[in-house]
């Protein structure tokens, strides 16, 4: 699933006021004539950088983050100004709008990550058009080791229409079942006319968790605050769709609401048994499915209420009333037992495959 997120703004920051006058200031903010980003420039080096994909990286003339399971796009409009003190007082000599894009990206069966920055100058007054990169550092937080650096984009001027593009790789060296990664640049700006050179996050970056904590998959990375949306076909599961359909329909929570995997010290036994009690009568050839399930921390044990469910689940008892709502509580269907099964081992792939981990919030959707 695709979100999107606020950054934390960086604040402004200037060179100290030079001999002859001279500071420059970068100041966040909006942009003027922002430009949609186009394909990376190519570039003779150890690496070539990506296109910045259009939809993930779409400019909207304000900071914006989004992100999914592995990849993730910060976008902050940026100005520069470089104005000159004298004793009859303070005249600004040039302007630079830009924006930062910093595009990473993981994979779910590779313990490798890409830190991309991408400069797109969209327009100067003045002598800004001189104005041009001093240093552009990466840099890793967390258990990671940078594994190879793009090209050089030291020197390289804010003119508009010149896409300014590098890119570093990390490797995770956790040793931990999980750790989280935070990845950055740091960049310099300067202008012939100054001594000063101010530098600045391209964003504040976002949290890449590595793990290999899933039996049943490589290690690999996630965009932490991402959340992923298990979908079971109706055609392939219709009994155990009905019964999700119409559990989430009576209000609990999983379609827009998220459930969340259990950590390692709850029980999903004791969701179960809450749900679908031994003494409860199964007819031949069925199993009881419970919902949400017991993998979650919204099972029946955890979320409290009482049970419900629903017409043509075979289930005629007390404890169950049939067409409850509310959005605490749990319901329980009696499903053929080949069909609960199968969902139920399509859910361990998923969980594996997509590295949702005790703690992670996920959806569920019926097609």
């Amino acid at each position: 699933m695709r979100l999107n997120l606020t950054p934390s703004l960086a604040k402004e920051q200037c060179s100290s006021r030079d001999a002859k006058g001279v500071k420059i200031c970068i100041t966040p903010g909006t942009p003027t004539n922002a430009q949609p980003p186009g394909p990376a420039a190519p570039h003779v080096g150890p690496l070539t950088t990506q296109p910045l994909p259009a939809d993930l990286c779409a400019p909207t003339g304000r900071a914006t983050v989004r992100v999914t399971r592995t990849a993730s796009c910060t976008s902050l409009p940026m100005s520069i100004q470089i104005t000159r003190t004298t004793n009859t007082g303070t005249t600004v000599i040039g302007t630079n709008q830009i924006v930062t894009y910093l595009y990473q990206y993981s994979s779910l069966d590779l313990t490798t990550m890409a830190n991309q920055l991408t400069i797109l100058p969209t327009s100067f007054t003045g002598t800004g058009n001189q104005s041009y990169v001093s240093s552009a550092v990466p840099a890793c937080k967390g258990s990671c080791k940078l594994g190879s650096n793009g090209p050089s984009i030291t020197g390289r001027k804010l003119t508009p229409k010149s896409e300014i593009s590098t890119e570093s790789f990390y490797t995770w060296t956790g040793t931990k079942a999980r750790t989280d990664q935070t990845m950055n640049w740091k960049i310099t700006f300067a202008h012939p006319t100054a001594t000063g050179t101010p530098s600045v996050d391209a964003a504040p970056g976002i949290n890449y968790r590595c793990d290999r904590e899933a039996a049943n998959a490589k290690a690999g990375c996630v965009v932490k605050q991402s959340s992923m949306q298990i979908v079971y076909a109706k055609t392939g599961w219709p009994n155990f769709g009905r019964h999700v359909s119409l559990a989430q329909g009576s209000g609990l929570p999983g379609a827009s609401k998220p459930l969340t995997r259990l950590d390692a010290n709850q029980s999903s036994t004791a969701n179960r048994n809450k749900a679908c009690p031994s003494n409860l009568p199964r007819p031949s050839g069925k199993d009881c499915d419970e919902y949400p399930f017991a993998s979650t921390k919204q099972g029946a044990a955890l979320n409290g209420g009482t049970g419900r469910t629903f017409a043509n689940c075979g289930i005629n008892d007390k404890r169950y009333t049939i067409g409850a709502k509310g959005a605490t509580g749990f319901s329980a269907c009696m499903i053929p037992s080949k069909e609960n099964q199968d969902a139920g081992s399509q859910m361990g792939v998923f969980f594996g495959k997509y590295h949702v981990l005790s703690g992670d919030n996920f959806y569920v959707a019926i097609s």
